[in-house]
């Protein structure tokens, strides 16, 4: 059987993408297609042909005869050049997204749904409207920069808030990703996202900030009085968890992962809510170092005792065997901040930054505070959760008191 060899050079006019055999015109790809090809066609040919990437490869034919093979060869080439490099100047960013980028790389297993969902949002709330009606071909770093500034002065223009230097960032970083098939796909020349070009804008997120002590106290005191069953269990969690639990990780919790009588849980899965319509998502913990043993205080224990389930979802709907859903979980939560009094003053996770901060003052270090909350290294909580409070640095009064009493006072 005869190969046949093309150069980048001989077939630099007719390709402009990879060949990659899943084509019409007799190409065979799949053992299952080969037998009923190959009984209508008596001669196959194979075509290894560098592509304008610099890698080889193999095309399988067939056809009536070796000239037949090498005709239906010379009209793929053609066809595909004249298919694809010829895109149509008007094509807006829009259009590219919605026609050719998504179907192949926003959908998992590509990347997670919940990533799915988030890359959604930011096109239909923001990149959409700035830039979706824009041709391909006339989007510069200008615009690219453009877009980034506005998006961190947002709600001079109608939006709900201004969008942090992260958050920008991120977005960008996706913009990144759609221009760079773009530019795979000859449909543009250039990448517009020219990051050593573009400047830092927007202000960097304020994190998440802890509970103050006479809040956490009140709180705390409040939580077992709870009259709404689903709420004082997933308030107590909350607060007196001994490992500072992501919401997602409690939500992830099922009574299989509980010993009552050690006062221990595993933790070992998450559930989230993607999409647009926030279906529910059970997956694997953040990190790998997520997984843990997190200890229950004795006054969670008794919460959890109350309505022990023995099996299922600790947090849940009408099902006991699936996680509650998104709406339940909102009306839970929301209902939670009123009780306590905190709505509008504190989330969900400043009861993480609380559970950090509190270690740190209490004298733990950042490497076992970090281990106790899932983290790979003490990096996030040294510059995101474990913060100074003035209750933390009047901890520290003593010492300095002793430190210098011998000088008397005045």
């Amino acid at each position: 059987m005869r190969k046949k060899t093309y150069t980048k050079k001989d077939l630099v006019a007719l390709f402009e993408e990879f060949v990659d055999g899943h084509l019409d015109n007799g190409i065979e790809d799949s053992a299952s297609d080969m037998e009923g090809i190959a009984m209508a066609s008596k001669h196959r040919e194979y075509y290894t042909i560098v592509n304008l990437n610099g890698e080889k490869e193999l095309i399988r034919l067939y056809g009536k005869d070796k000239a037949d093979t090498d005709m239906k060869f010379q009209m793929l080439c053609s066809d595909r050049a004249q298919n694809h490099s010829k895109w149509n100047p008007d094509l807006t960013f829009k259009a590219f997204v919605e026609d050719h980028y998504k179907q192949n790389h926003m959908v998992p297993p590509f990347i997670a749904e919940t990533t799915q969902g988030k890359y959604e949002y930011a096109l239909r709330r923001y990149i959409f409207p700035e830039l979706g009606e824009k041709r391909m071909i006339d989007l510069t770093v200008n615009d690219i920069q453009q877009f980034r500034k506005k998006m961190s002065n947002a709600s001079e223009y109608g939006y709900a808030k201004n969008l942090t230097a992260k958050s920008i960032e991120d977005m960008t970083g996706f913009l990144n990703k759609i221009f760079k098939v773009a530019v795979a796909m000859k449909v543009i020349e250039e990448n517009p996202v020219n990051r050593p070009l573009l400047k830092k804008v927007g202000e960097m997120p304020k994190h998440h900030k802890p509970l103050d002590p006479v809040t956490l106290d009140r709180c705390k005191k409040l939580i077992p009085t709870l009259k709404d069953e689903r709420v004082r269990i997933y308030a107590s969690i909350l607060f007196f968890n001994g490992g500072g639990m992501r919401p997602e990780e409690i939500l992830g919790l099922k009574w299989e992962h509980v010993d009552l009588d050690a006062g221990y849980a595993n933790v070992i899965q998450a559930v989230t809510y993607a999409g647009m319509n926030r279906h529910t998502v059970i997956k694997e913990t953040k990190t790998p170092n997520s997984v843990r043993g997190v200890i229950l205080p004795k006054i969670l224990v008794d919460i959890l005792a109350q309505v022990n389930g023995k099996t299922g979802y600790i947090i849940h709907g009408k099902d006991r065997s699936k996680p509650i859903p998104y709406s339940g979980w909102q009306r839970t939560y929301r209902k939670m901040q009123e009780l306590l009094g905190i709505k509008g003053q504190y989330c969900n996770y400043d009861l993480r930054t609380a559970y950090a901060t509190e270690m740190i003052e209490d004298g733990y270090s950042s490497a076992i505070t970090a281990k106790m909350m899932g983290h790979k290294d003490s990096r996030m909580v040294d510059t995101v959760y474990a913060q100074t409070r003035r209750e933390g640095i009047e901890k520290l009064r003593g010492h300095f008191e002793a430190k210098n009493s011998a000088y008397g006072s005045v």
